[in-house]
């Protein structure tokens, strides 16, 4: 498996304003970021808000940077949003922990044409 990304807070905090890491901070705390893993160099995650369906977090690392991270909110005042400040908490307070899977081209790559087409 590959090395995980390290990222720290202090790095999260600056890239989003105020409100949105402490609001981030209060997502994680009360248990609202669901199904986080990694895959690779891309970590998914769920986060309960306020619609009835979770907001989708996909954010990709280049190494040990952050080389884009998105949501399904509409946020848009700069910045990433809480509920990406929240998934990038959970990352970095459960990284060794953290469910890791493989890519899907890994799994796919020890099957032959034949397994394939029955798929």
């Amino acid at each position: 498996m590959e090395e995980r990304p390290l990222i720290t807070e202090r790095e999260v905090r600056g890239r989003a304003i105020g409100q949105s890491f402490e609001r981030g901070e209060d997502y994680l705390e009360g248990g609202y970021v669901e199904n986080l893993v990694l895959r690779g160099q891309v970590l998914t995650a769920e986060v309960v808000g306020s619609q009835y369906e979770p907001y989708l977090v996909e954010v990709h690392f280049s190494g040990n940077t952050i080389a884009k991270a998105i949501c399904t909110c509409p946020y848009d005042r700069g910045g990433d949003c809480k509920h990406i400040v929240a998934v990038l908490l959970a990352y970095i307070r459960d990284r060794e922990s953290l469910a890791e899977r493989p890519l899907l081209a890994t799994l796919l790559a020890d099957l032959d044409a034949e397994h394939l087409r029955a798929m």
